[in-house]
Parts: C-alpha cells; structure tokens; sequence
C-alpha cells in the first residue's frame, strides 16, 4: 500500500504536464491517474488518503468520486478487469472531449 501511495503522490506532481501536452499525451495521462486511482480504490485505499495523495490535480476529485461509485472486487482476475475498464474509460471521456472542442 505504501507503493501505491507513492505512485498517487507522483502523479499528483504530473499536472503542470497537461498545459504543456499535445491531445494523445494528455489523454494518456489522464487514462495514467484513472489507472493509478482505481488500483489504489481496489486496494481498499481510503478516499481521503487517494485525496490527499492527488491535490494538485484538478481532475482528480471527479475520478476519486467515479471510482467510489464502483464495487471492490476481492478476485485479483476482476481488479484488473475494473483498472482496465476505468482507465479505458476515461481515457474515451477525454478523445471524445477534444473530438467535439475541436
């Protein structure tokens, strides 16, 4: 668990590389942070520790709240199955966001 955290922390610091990042990047970052988010859900990480981890993200309370709406699965086989289709997820949020900007 402390990894994980770890790994929440670190992306918390990736923000400022929305600004700076062409569409497949930033999307590819989100679909980064939704993944890091739902592991740490599955992983039984309290909400306000994933929170705390992720300020500085301005996305990051929406997804925290997205992945709360999910059940925690205890099959290691269905975990991944739920990053997967999370990360996924909002990763297609994101193109579909900048397809109907542009």
């Amino acid at each position: 668990m402390k990894n994980l955290l770890t790994t929440l922390a670190l992306c918390a610091f990736m923000s400022p590389a929305f600004a700076a990042a062409d569409d497949r990047v930033t999307c590819t970052t989100i679909g980064d942070i939704a993944q890091v988010i739902m592991e740490a859900r599955q992983a039984g990480v309290a909400p306000s520790a994933i929170m705390e981890a992720m300020e500085g993200v301005p996305i990051a309370p929406f997804m925290i709240a997205a992945a709360f709406e999910v059940d925690r699965w205890h099959s290691e086989q269905f975990q991944i199955h739920e990053v997967q289709d999370f990360r996924a997820d909002w990763e297609t949020k994101c193109y579909n966001q900048l397809s109907e900007a542009a």
